[in-house]
């Protein structure tokens, strides 16, 4: 009866707790200031930032704020062939055994990139690519222990399930 009771209580302060984070104003002007068409996206919280979401005729959007309402990022969900060709290029040599789960177009106060995610055995990899189809950034999510890792270079899909392998023994 403790137990359950325990459980509970944790059930209700988990709650209680995501009730109380609210979206910064700040946040909430920034975003209808770029997107004044759009009344009631869905706002969460991740990756240190507060995330409107949303679907347009583009597509599925992600904007990412700060708390002080400055614009982080705009992800728009895109399918493989829809990238630019130079993109998709670096996908057909890189990727013919992977699996994409993710891909889409980043806009960042720094420019414009390409963000494809895949799976491999235990780890989700996200690579962000320039429009010329070059690879700017990598990063290892570790799903085995939750960590992120962050590679910058780059490792083929095959020296990847290599390194993994060799993690793992």
């Amino acid at each position: 009866m403790k137990y359950l009771s325990f459980v509970f209580l944790t059930i209700f302060l988990l709650n209680a707790s995501f009730a109380q984070r609210t979206v910064p104003e700040a946040a909430r002007g920034a975003f209808g200031q770029l997107y004044s068409s759009i009344e009631n996206p869905f706002w969460e919280y991740r990756e240190g930032a507060n995330v409107a979401m949303f679907s347009d005729e583009n597509g599925l959007k992600k904007v990412f704020f700060d708390n002080n309402g400055e614009w982080l990022e705009t992800r728009t969900r895109m399918k493989p062939t829809d990238l630019p060709s130079d993109v998709f290029n670096y996908l057909d040599i890189h990727y013919q055994d992977a699996d994409v789960t993710y891909a889409g177009k980043v806009n960042r106060p720094d420019g414009t990139f390409y963000r494809v995610e895949s799976e491999l055995p235990g780890v989700i990899v996200v690579k962000l690519l320039n429009e010329q189809g070059n690879l700017v950034e990598q990063e290892n999510i570790d799903i085995r222990n939750a960590q992120r890792v962050y590679v910058f270079g780059y490792l083929s899909p095959v020296e990847q399930i290599q390194s993994i392998k060799q993690e793992a023994e």
